[in-house]
């Protein structure tokens, strides 16, 4: 019981993994603004 109520306390780890993936999304995009549009459309289709 002390273990399920200690649980409640952490926060999900599903919406700290979708933040983390959503801000090294955003980092990649504004990396490749520096780089020429050929590079980024390459990017995104790989």
């Amino acid at each position: 019981m002390y273990k399920q109520k200690t649980y409640k306390h952490i926060p999900h780890p599903l919406p700290i993994l979708v933040y983390a993936m959503v801000s090294s999304i955003l980092l990649i995009i504004q990396n490749m603004n520096i780089y020429s549009f050929k590079n980024r459309t390459c990017i995104f289709v790989f």
